[in-house]
């Protein structure tokens, strides 16, 4: 499960993380932490289940995919226990534990049958004070179910990532971007969306329920879309392509976007000119600035872009200072990355959970903190040709500013995204994507 050249940097992330749990529990004034692992979901009417997603707060001390109905029990000074759910069943593939690293940091136990599971759990917790974190609270009656104060704390402290994060980040990254090569090839000639996507799955060796969201793959004028996930199966020749998709490796997750045009002329011009606008602010990444700052230069630099193109007609300033980019990139800059591709605690301003929201005029932006060392998150600005949006500018009286003659010649293009996973470092940042392609 975790190789061996990932032994002792797991060894030392889940002292690091377990330290900050029990932090989490002495704030919150509790001395017991059961974290579940999750259940499966039986469909409505039916007798087949959701596909199994780790709950975030057990797959950030172990990958535990393959473990639905299993907790963790985290107390003061105690080793943390692993019940593991092994029911004896013919009808399934019941998943083993063979690994040593995790069998170092918890005792584990495991049980053929969920009541001696939870039974075990409530005999170690005792009649002390427990907290729980999980869908099914309902289970321990005797727990404070998802304690606020608790919860806040562990995402405050989830955004710096451990040596091991980064390493799993790095490598999730490093699988995707093979089948992001995959596709670009692909994409060149006459094919569909779901061929595209059927590639990537086949380049990386996974299934859909194993990506850690559903990709996007978006031709034409679909990449206006921004989470088109519908993937027509008809062949098309595509002008252009927007590819949206990511990987997993021991739970951590990449998100990468890359957007190719399948002919010369504006649209790939613009594809060239908001790379070198996005490499440069993955460069420009630094410890001790506001991402929103990082958010503003993207617009401030999209706007200039739309003006040197003619799309926006006016002067750089007054297209800057009427926000006019807004209407061609709606979306934040990016986003946490960990074991979700939206980490949580990216609005909070401190381990209490004190509320830091997105600016009123960047009302979409996911990351408003203060950038600090090992942070990693996504930097993907866009442009796109959205009808709906282009439609409010016109009757709102932006669209004065417009060549709508040229807007039009590009709407059949869709869109643009770029987007890359950058880590915050002592001095400046390191781009997990770059290199991989």
């Amino acid at each position: 499960m975790i190789p061996t050249d990932l032994q002792q940097a797991y060894n030392e992330h889940c002292q690091i993380r377990l330290t900050q749990y029990q932090a989490a529990m002495q704030a919150a004034g509790t001395q017991w932490l059961i974290v579940d692992s999750g259940g499966l979901q039986t469909r409505f009417l039916d007798d087949t289940t959701y596909p199994f997603r780790l709950n975030p707060y057990s797959a950030r001390l172990a990958p535990l995919q393959s473990f639905p109905e299993s907790l963790m029990i985290i107390g003061h000074g105690e080793q943390p226990a692993l019940l593991l759910y092994q029911p004896e069943d013919y009808w399934h593939a019941v998943a083993g534990l063979d690994c040593p690293a995790i069998e170092q940091r918890f005792t584990v136990k495991t049980f053929s049958q969920i009541e001696r599971l939870l039974q075990e759990a409530k005999a170690i917790t005792g009649g002390q004070a427990v907290a729980y974190l999980g869908e099914r609270p309902q289970r321990f009656d005797h727990a404070q179910p998802n304690p606020t104060l608790l919860l806040a704390y562990l995402d405050f402290q989830q955004a710096v990532k451990t040596g091991y994060e980064i390493t799993c980040i790095r490598r999730a990254n490093q699988i995707a971007a093979k089948g992001h090569q995959a596709v670009a090839e692909t994409c060149r000639t006459t094919t569909s969306e779901l061929a595209l996507h059927l590639k990537y799955l086949e380049t990386i060796d996974a299934s859909d329920d194993t990506l850690p969201y559903d990709n996007i793959i978006a031709g034409n004028q679909h990449a206006a879309i921004l989470h088109y996930t519908l993937r027509n199966d008809e062949p098309q020749s595509m002008k252009s392509l927007l590819i949206d998709a990511g990987a997993t490796y021991l739970g951590y997750c990449s998100d990468i976007s890359r957007t190719y045009g399948n002919q010369p002329g504006l649209f790939a011009d613009l594809i060239a000119q908001l790379d070198t606008l996005q490499t440069a602010l993955c460069d420009s990444i630094k410890p001790g600035v506001v991402y929103t700052e990082y958010h503003h230069q993207a617009s401030l630099g999209i706007a200039e872009l739309l003006v040197d193109n003619n799309i926006i007609t006016c002067s750089k300033s007054q297209a800057k200072e009427q926000q006019l980019a807004g209407v061609f990139f709606p979306h934040g800059l990016g986003h946490l990355l960990g074991v979700q591709v939206h980490d949580r605690g990216g609005h909070q301003a401190d381990t209490r959970g004190t509320p830091n929201p997105p600016p009123e005029k960047y009302p979409h932006l996911r990351f408003t903190r203060t950038l600090a060392t090992d942070q990693v998150f996504t930097i993907e600005p866009g442009i796109y040709f959205i009808d709906q949006l282009l439609k409010q500018a016109h009757s709102d009286g932006r669209g004065k500013h417009f060549n709508w003659a040229l807007i039009e010649t590009l709407k059949p293009f869709g869109g643009i995204r770029i987007e890359d996973n950058v880590r915050v470092t002592e001095q400046g940042s390191e781009n997990l994507t770059r290199p991989a392609f």
